[in-house]
């Protein structure tokens, strides 16, 4: 999740009142709307105006758009974190403190220019273990799943990993995050070699909750059809084969996909990989 799409997540649209006809008013520019347009100097400016009469959310958005201001700097990252890290106290709104620590966690993890992967996973347990129902935790929840699963660590640790966002998992109300979660772990699973039923669990999900991204589909109804084949349930592999061959016609793969459906039946292999790639 890029940092834009959440600030439209976050912004209300401007609804301006209808000026009266004898007296004419200009309409203050929305800076959410401005950021959302990619119009970051101008959103930071008057996120900056704002700001001086003490909005909470005014200075959120300066923080915001400071982190996406040309030239980046190291100065510019180290503002806008301090900006963030007063807004995570208590006192300030729940809204705005929860946004605030979700992107402390997202700063840390890929906009500084030595990245704190250590200190990102931190920051997203932390908000997720104090705000499991917010949306914005959740999210967190897969960028913590990202950051515990490709660490380089032992056998044994990664294995508590898996077993901790396992527990996880099953809480996730958020759909974008539960998707998102789930595909994760899915190719996690492949990645590490686990079991590919466990692989195939978490693709079904993934594909239940729901994914809008063609690529992604075309890839996901492959492995979901090679990992059905490869855990002996030929009925699951064929239903996906035959949806990725009706909605992915022109596909590379496609040929592929049209030789197990016709070889399911003998048990004939093939060299489709799980991968999707």
């Amino acid at each position: 999740m890029g940092l834009f799409p959440a600030l439209c997540c976050l912004a209300a649209l401007a609804v301006l009142a209808p000026a009266r006809a004898d007296t004419p008013v200009a309409a203050e520019p929305d800076p959410w709307r401005q950021a959302a347009e990619l119009e970051y100097a101008a959103a930071h400016a008057t996120f900056a105006h704002r700001a001086e009469a003490g909005s909470a959310s005014a200075r959120l958005g300066q923080a915001l758009t400071l982190l996406n201001l040309a030239p980046k700097t190291r100065d510019s990252i180290a503002r806008a974190e301090a900006m963030l890290s007063a807004l995570s106290e208590p006192e300030i709104d729940p809204a705005v403190r929860v946004t605030a620590r979700y992107f402390l966690g997202r700063v840390a993890q890929v906009h500084r220019y030595e990245p704190d992967w250590e200190l990102a996973a931190a920051r997203f347990h932390d908000l997720w273990q104090d705000h499991p129902q917010s949306p914005l935790a959740q999210m967190g929840v897969v960028k913590l799943a990202l950051l515990w699963l490709y660490e380089v660590v032992d056998t044994a640790e990664r294995r508590e990993r898996f077993a901790r966002l396992e527990a996880i998992g099953p809480m996730l109300t958020h759909e974008p995050a539960r998707r998102d979660f789930h595909y994760v772990m899915g190719v996690a699973y492949l990645n590490h070699a686990g079991d590919p039923r466990d692989a195939l669990r978490h693709f079904l999900a993934c594909e239940t909750v729901g994914v809008r991204q063609r690529r992604t589909l075309s890839y996901l109804y492959l492995r979901i059809a090679e990992l059905a084949r490869m855990t002996d349930q030929p009925e699951l592999a064929r239903r996906y084969y035959t949806r990725f061959t009706t909605h992915f016609p022109y596909d590379s793969r496609v040929n592929l996909a049209r030789a197990r459906l016709a070889t399911l039946a003998t048990g004939a292999e093939g060299p489709l990989d799980p991968r999707g790639d």
